[in-house]
């Protein structure tokens, strides 16, 4: 399902005096925000509870109140992250990555124009206000949001492939048993193969869209763990969890993308096309390139293509630093120049000179 609410402007301020609004603990709102709490604690438990996964998916609509009342109050009367975190929970069941970016994206803009200031305070530092971030990675134990990560619908629509079915579909492929195999295939699981069979029969534009979402998260939470860290050094939340898991998900979602692109615009040469199709048929068995055309539109595109061929690399030559050579160059291409040039001349003399010669501000 969809969010059938606009979020675009939780970070607006609540009012010219007061910016933040009002602590939602200690007035009129506390008894509907512990309600909100013990709703979601409900969910949650009754997705613990859950005899099956698709279960757990019957019940993603259940999280839509607790989304609504939590977007009023963070539109109307504070800017809190507890309630911003319920926010993103829920948005994340309700409409998968799409979801997530738009929530991550209005969590990215609460903290650049409120912070220090946002609900809940804590007079002695920072762990109280970023409890709530903390819940949904974890400390020493999966977050609230590790588990609804695997499980979201890697592209929009249907079938509704996740990280979580793509686990077993590998199961399924790797069991050497006929008969066992045949067996887990009665009880409905896909293997690998008939999941990129299903992922190719979507059209690229739905690849591309969705593959757009998770990069935007992916973007998104690098950038705020960037400002947490920043801001708040080693008060700053753990985030290795959803960063790793994110990942996880693009590199998938990538793979599974590439295998039926139209590759169109880009003109190769024949004897080239050949070489090339040869190789890939020597190199991987799972993999098809099937026309003689790359269609790069943008600068976003070719990166989307490095990407690919690093996901490529990694499962077909995971002995080659191809793939890790190209991940170095994916990242430089995140960075500013400024930046760039100070991790590629380490010598603050010669980035002096550098920035005397080119006009380049602010390399150190």
């Amino acid at each position: 399902m969809e969010l059938d609410m606009d979020i675009k402007g939780l970070h607006k301020p609540i009012s010219d005096e007061f910016p933040q609004g009002e602590d939602l603990r200690s007035g009129h709102w506390r008894e509907e925000v512990y309600a909100l709490k013990d709703l979601r604690n409900l969910l949650r438990n009754k997705e613990r509870q859950a005899l099956s996964v698709e279960d757990i998916y019957a019940g993603y609509p259940a999280w839509q109140p607790l989304f609504e009342r939590s977007v009023f109050l963070l539109e109307n009367v504070s800017k809190d992250l507890e309630v911003m975190a319920w926010v993103i929970e829920s948005a994340l069941r309700l409409d998968g990555f799409k979801g997530l970016a738009e929530s991550l994206t209005q969590l990215e803009a609460l903290l650049t124009l409120h912070w220090p200031n946002l609900y809940p305070k804590d007079e002695d530092g920072f762990e109280s206000t970023l409890f709530p971030l903390t819940g949904l990675n974890g400390l020493s134990s999966e977050g609230a949001l590790i588990m609804p990560l695997r499980m979201a619908p890697l592209f929009m629509g249907s079938p509704a492939v996740s990280l979580l079915d793509c686990v077993k579909a590998f199961e399924v492929s790797e069991t050497k048993d006929p008969q066992k195999k045949e067996a887990l295939k009665q009880k409905g699981m896909l293997d690998y193969e008939s999941v990129q069979a299903q992922i190719a029969e979507l059209s690229y534009e739905r690849r591309q869209g969705s593959l757009s979402f998770i990069e935007q998260c992916v973007d998104t939470f690098s950038r705020i763990e960037q400002f947490l860290y920043d801001h708040c050094g080693h008060e700053s939340p753990p985030s290795s969890q959803i960063k790793g898991i994110l990942q996880q998900a693009l590199d998938r979602a990538v793979h599974l993308a590439a295998l039926s692109d139209p590759l169109e615009t880009l003109e190769l040469p024949n004897d080239l096309i050949e070489s090339k199709q040869e190789n890939l048929e020597v190199a991987s068995p799972i993999t098809a390139i099937k026309a003689n055309h790359v269609n790069i539109r943008n600068r976003q595109d070719a990166f989307i293509l490095i990407r690919k061929l690093i996901v490529f690399f990694k499962e077909t030559e995971p002995h080659s630093p191809i793939a890790y050579n190209l991940e170095r160059i994916n990242r430089w291409g995140e960075l500013s120049l400024p930046e760039l040039i100070s991790e590629l001349i380490t010598d603050e003399s010669a980035r002096l000179n550098f920035k005397k010669i080119t006009g380049v501000e602010d390399i150190n």
